[in-house]
């Protein structure tokens, strides 16, 4: 991937999809990282110009890749709290999903915002609350109390 005629950020002409969004859909920590290395990649583009869809970065969490969550987000350029079409933030995606190990990645990041509403007025935590309740196996428990901490710092700063 060293070749610099090689546009990293172009999308497929029918889904929209990057080589950074095919190797996250994949779980492909390897070739991420190798994009990565790229100067040029530009991590926050998403699958389609059409709508706020999916980055890298909320792909990685939906499909539950912390590896690569974790790479995605230890670049500053990397826009942690970026809405898909629904307005529903990775963080909101990891505590549906009753994820713990994500959500402490994403709360570690200064620019997620752990109170962000999406279009139909849900937040990450009653996201995870209302898994929980449905009887969901995951951490949601887990989830909701590292919700709960981050939104209690969040109070008293």
């Amino acid at each position: 991937m060293s070749n610099k005629a090689i546009d990293v950020n172009a999308r497929s002409t029918t889904c929209g999809y990057t080589p950074l969004s095919v190797a996250a859909r994949k779980g492909d920590q390897a070739t991420v990282q190798l994009l990565l290395a790229r100067e040029e990649i530009d991590v926050n583009v998403p699958e389609t110009q059409v709508t706020r869809s999916h980055t890298a970065s909320s792909i990685a969490v939906a499909l539950i890749y912390p590896g690569i969550v974790e790479l995605l987000l230890e670049r500053e350029d990397t826009k942690a709290d970026s809405k898909d079409e629904q307005g529903t933030t990775p963080l909101m995606k990891a505590a549906h999903r009753g994820n713990a190990c994500i959500v402490k990645l994403l709360l570690a990041r200064s620019d997620v915002d752990v109170l962000a509403v999406d279009d139909n007025g849900a937040t990450p935590l009653s996201s995870a609350e209302e898994r929980r309740m449905g009887g969901s196996e995951n951490d949601h428990d887990s989830v909701i109390r590292l919700l709960h901490s981050a939104i209690e710092e969040w109070i008293i700063s």
